[in-house]
């Protein structure tokens, strides 16, 4: 899913996911922020779980800036959480393809 801009979100996928019969299908939610970045969120397997349905990928979680751009392939990278359940880039299309990296 792609939104504008930041909102709460969780409660209502879970929400349209389960009236639309899709459950656990949506897998990453891609932001702008407050500052015109792009954030690409995973979904918790529930609203208050630290697990996410599918992270972003394993190898580059931890990397920043050029170092990530580098490695990925993908250009205008910020970051990807050691963690891997959020990441950033400058523009919408290095959002999108680190999100279709997962995949």
């Amino acid at each position: 899913i792609v939104l504008s801009q930041f909102c709460p979100w969780k409660e209502h996928l879970y929400n349209v996911e389960s009236d639309e019969d899709i459950e656990n299908t949506i897998e990453f939610v891609i932001f702008v922020d407050s500052s015109g970045s792009w954030r690409v969120s995973t979904v918790p397997v529930t609203s208050t779980s630290f697990k996410f349905r599918k992270g972003l990928p394993e190898e580059l979680r931890g990397l920043r800036d050029e170092e990530l751009s580098e490695k990925s392939g993908v250009p205008d990278c910020i970051f990807i959480h050691a963690a891997g359940f959020i990441g950033g880039a400058k523009s919408k299309e290095s959002a999108l393809k680190l999100a279709k990296m997962s995949l």
